[in-house]
This record gives C-alpha cells, sequence and structure tokens, in this order.
C-alpha cells in the first residue's frame, strides 16, 4: 500500500472519529439542557409548596390568636387569597404534571377551603358567646 492510502486513510478515521465526539456531545448537551429545564421547574414547585406551606402556618398562628384573644384583627382573608394565587400558580405550572401531584394541589386547596371554613365558624361561636 502506498504512503498516500495510508495517509487518506488515517485522515478518513480521524474525521470520522472527529464527527462522531461531535455528535455524541451534540446528545449529551441536549439531555444536560433538558435536566436542567427540569430541575429549574421542580424548583419552582418546591418555592411555591413552601410559600404555601408558610401560610399556611402564619394563618393557622392567626387562628390561635384570634381564639386566645377574641381580636378580630388575626383573622385575615388576605392570606388565604394568597394561598389561593399561590396553588392557582402552580397548578397553571403544572398543567401536564401526573394525577399524583394534582391530588396533592386538590388536598392542599381543600385544606385552605377547610381552615377559611373553621375561622368563620369561630368568629360565629364567639359572637354567639359574647353579651
Amino acid at each position: 500500500m502506498k504512503i498516500r492510502n495510508q495517509l487518506i486513510i488515517g485522515f478518513s478515521i480521524i474525521i470520522l472519529l472527529t464527527i462522531s465526539m461531535f455528535t455524541y456531545n451534540f446528545y449529551i448537551g441536549k439531555k444536560n439542557i433538558n435536566s436542567i429545564a427540569l430541575i429549574g421547574d421542580q424548583t419552582n414547585d418546591v418555592n411555591h409548596a413552601r410559600e404555601i406551606e408558610f401560610l399556611l402556618s402564619g394563618h393557622s398562628n392567626d387562628q390561635r390568636g384570634y381564639l386566645l384573644s377574641g381580636d378580630k384583627n388575626y383573622i385575615e382573608k388576605a392570606t388565604l387569597e394568597e394561598i389561593a394565587q399561590h396553588l392557582t400558580a402552580l397548578s397553571q405550572e403544572n398543567s401536564a404534571s401526573s394525577e399524583e401531584q394534582l391530588a396533592s394541589l386538590q388536598q392542599i386547596s381543600a385544606t385552605s377551603q377547610s381552615l377559611s371554613a373553621i375561622a368563620e365558624e369561630l368568629e360565629n361561636e364567639t359572637q354567639r358567646f359574647k353579651i
């Protein structure tokens, strides 16, 4: 075999290896971009869940303060509206999420509504006992 043919075969192998490495790196890069986007979405979900948890704990503290003092300033509908807004944002972001996630969102929403009903019931009971 001539030196010319050996050089052509050698350079062809190097070019094929370079193209295959480029294709592999492109595929891995695309996979990483998809993973980063998924992590970003999950981070937003966790942030919304933490905000909802914070608002719910604040609401329960307000109910406790109302029960102890009877001061109506403790009962605010604004926190329930904020919770509803966060739930709406979370459900819109997860419109394509699994049924399990939607069930947990519905459970959180039901809990928020039951807390609101308890607050109204407490207010009615305290007014009934006041003379």
